[in-house]
């Protein structure tokens, strides 16, 4: 059942260089549960309590999720996960950054409601699921869709985070579904079906393209591998488990904001079954324990070419109070 929090009336928060008003809305919010351990995949600092994971996220079902007040944007994304097809976040980015990290958006379409959406391919295939069937294996894409809800909405239903779903995508591959033709694209579709019109991602920048952990692997800035492409070169280094990780890479979409730079630090616990049950392991008992692990790094997004190759890449971030200067140090 939808849950609504007490609604603040205006803040003033800075974007950029700029101090813009914003009027209070309502977010729907919820994720995935399998962003509960995978909650690197979407990049924000602040994880959400257990009971915002559920599957009635997936599809934005009536009568679902949290209905919180927002001073800056609601924020939904579709999301590829290792193993498990898409997954889908919902929220209020008040909620998913911190103080220090205030994102940095600055809706261009004029019609608020529907807000900006951007959306590119990522370098594998991805499982499409529906009702826990695999119906297809293609491209995978990540996709992102800033916006502000109309005053007064409180219904899940209506809020404006709650457009994109996991069950559009499936029946873009339901031979069935003749307004869903294989021709078009999911995210051309929710222009035809939603009026929400998402950009392809461009402006694509060669970006360094590797991983290491511990001593398995080299990831530097002299590294040699093939570049890969994006709108967006990443950097996360920090810590997985006991493991020293950097992977440096590329992404189509930034959590943090359309056209902009910033890092954020993401640490949370994640817990894996040490037996599932399944073929090949053994049985999972009363005294089988979950292992814990610890996921600490910093994630950046930039934009240049073989930015995320720096020695140093410097972020400023502003909170409502007044600007903190952030300089974080790429190895």
């Amino acid at each position: 059942m939808i849950r609504s929090s007490s609604a603040v009336i205006t803040v003033l928060v800075f974007t950029g260089f700029q101090i813009v008003t914003i009027s209070s809305q309502m977010c729907i919010e919820c994720a995935s549960p399998t962003l509960r351990n995978n909650w690197q995949l979407t990049a924000y600092p602040k994880i959400y309590t257990d009971d915002k994971f559920d599957t009635g996220c997936d599809n934005g079902e009536p009568n679902f999720g949290v209905a919180v007040s927002c001073s800056s944007y609601c924020v939904e994304m579709i999301i590829p996960t290792p193993d498990a097809g898409y997954a889908m976040l919902r929220g209020c980015l008040d909620n998913l950054m911190t103080p220090e990290n205030r994102p940095n958006v600055v809706l261009e379409n004029s019609d608020k409601t529907l807000g900006d959406c951007a959306y590119g391919p990522i370098d594998r295939r991805v499982n499409i699921m529906d009702v826990g069937k695999i119906v297809a294996n293609d491209t995978g894409y990540l996709g992102i869709h800033f916006c502000q809800s109309a005053a007064g909405l409180t219904s899940a239903s209506v809020l404006c985070n709650n457009i994109m779903t996991l069950k559009k995508m499936a029946d873009r591959y339901d031979p069935k579904a003749a307004d869903y033709p294989k021709a078009q694209g999911f995210f051309e579709m929710l222009l035809l079906k939603d009026r929400l019109t998402c950009a392809a991602a461009s402006n694509y920048v060669n970006c360094l393209s590797c991983s290491s952990a511990d001593d398995n692997g080299a990831c530097d800035k002299n590294n040699k591998n093939t570049p890969c492409q994006g709108t967006y070169c990443t950097k996360t280094f920090g810590k997985q488990g006991p493991m020293d990780i950097v992977k440096r890479g590329c992404s189509p979409i930034n959590p943090y904001g359309l056209k902009t730079d910033g890092c954020a630090w993401v640490d949370f616990k994640t817990s894996l079954p040490m037996s599932d049950g399944t073929a090949g392991g053994a049985p999972r008992t009363k005294r089988d324990t979950d292992l814990s692990l610890t996921y600490a790094a910093n994630q950046c997004f930039c934009q240049g070419d073989r930015c995320n190759s720096a020695t140093s890449i410097t972020f400023a971030f502003f909170t409502i109070l007044t600007p903190i200067f952030v300089a974080v140090k790429v190895l």
